[in-house]
C-alpha cells in the first residue's frame, strides 16, 4: 500500500511541477456537463481560478458556451475515437487575452473500459502562432 501512495503521491508532484497546463475531466450523464477531476496549478493560473477547488467543478462553470462549443469537438473526437489527438486551440482566458495553445487531449477509461472522459495536456503556443 506504501508503494501505491508514492506512486500517487510522485504523480501529484510531476503534475503540479510542470508549466504546462494539465487537466482531467470527467463527461456527464446526457445533458450534464462534464466535471474535473485534476487540474495543475499552470491551468488554474491560465483560466482564472487559482483559489478555487477544481475537483468536480462543471466546465460550464469555468468556459463560456462560446470556448466550450470551440474545445468540445476536439474532446468528442477523442471520446469517439478511443484514441489521443493533439489540436491547436484558440481560447480567450480569463484576463481576456487570446492564446493559442497545441492540446494533446487523450481518452479517460472508466470502470467498464469504456471512455468515460477525457485528460489534456497544453503548451502555449501563442508567440509561435503570432509570428506565423
Amino acid at each position: 500500500m506504501r508503494r501505491i501512495a508514492r506512486s500517487v503521491q510522485l504523480l501529484d508532484e510531476v503534475v503540479e511541477a510542470t508549466s504546462q497546463p494539465i487537466f482531467a475531466k470527467r463527461f456527464g450523464a446526457p445533458g450534464q456537463p462534464a466535471t474535473f477531476d485534476l487540474a495543475n496549478d499552470a491551468w488554474r493560473r491560465a483560466v482564472g481560478i487559482e483559489d478555487v477547488q477544481v475537483r468536480g467543478l462543471a466546465d460550464t462553470e469555468v468556459f463560456s458556451a462560446e470556448a466550450l462549443a470551440a474545445m468540445r469537438p476536439d474532446e468528442e473526437q477523442v471520446a469517439r475515437t478511443g484514441s489521443p489527438a493533439t489540436f491547436e486551440q484558440h481560447l480567450v482566458l480569463a484576463d481576456g487575452e487570446e492564446r493559442t495553445y497545441l492540446t494533446t487531449i487523450f481518452p479517460l477509461l472508466g470502470d467498464d473500459a469504456a471512455v468515460a472522459g477525457v485528460g489534456g495536456i497544453a503548451t502555449d503556443v501563442t508567440e509561435r502562432a503570432r509570428a506565423e
